[in-house]
């Protein structure tokens, strides 16, 4: 079963004109083409949901700026090419992990990508910015507690040199910082909003 539906030729074909033509709104076709696609494997390929959100953007983001120019086939190659593109980066990220081993996933397993498995791209474009905006070490101390090893509070304050109750202290308060931010996003405030409503 392929990974396109029926009408996934034409659709390739449009979104080709769309990605060639450099128009403004290339990313968001390609998000809603392939963004689903992208997050789905990289978290069945063992990747925090974090980091495969993350890594499905930038993805995105590399194709439109950047690979685009460098593909010169039709219409019926340029699904295939996206997808060992999307495996291509899998591997590549497994590869930077230390002691970390990725076996890329059989194409029977990628025949049907899960409704839930659609990337939230405008909450992680707004959190990638919020990040921008923090200072050096909020942003480390996040990236230690969130990175693909998800290290506890005691890793982190060993990697830190400091004593736990401090890694706590500057965890918890970066994260507070990076929260208030995006409250003034309105992308995000809402799902805030109700995840703080949850308990969770």
């Amino acid at each position: 079963m392929p990974l396109l539906s029926e009408d996934g030729r034409k659709a390739s074909a449009d979104l080709l004109f769309v990605l060639r033509r450099k128009d403004a709104g290339a990313f968001l076709v390609l998000a809603a083409e392939y963004g689903r696609l992208f997050r789905w494997y990289f978290v069945r390929a063992t990747m925090p949901e974090w980091t495969a959100e993350d890594l499905a953007v930038e993805l995105m983001e590399d194709i439109v700026l950047f690979k685009i120019d460098r593909y010169h086939g039709d219409t019926d190659g340029f699904h295939a090419w996206v997808v060992t593109l999307m495996r291509h980066t899998a591997t590549d990220w497994w590869r930077k992990q230390k002691g970390a081993t990725f076996e890329p996933i059989p194409d029977t397993m990628a025949t049907e990508v899960p409704a839930e498995a659609i990337p939230d791209v405008e909450t992680v474009l707004a959190v990638r910015q919020a990040l921008a905006q923090l200072g050096q070490a909020d942003r480390r101390i996040l990236e230690l507690r969130h990175s693909a090893e998800e290290r506890s509070l005691k890793e982190i304050a060993a990697v830190l040199q400091i004593p736990e109750g401090a890694a706590r202290v500057r965890y918890h308060r970066a994260k507070k910082r990076l929260e208030e931010l995006l409250k003034s996003d309105r992308r995000v405030a809402e799902r805030i909003a109700n995840k703080s409503a949850g308990g969770d």
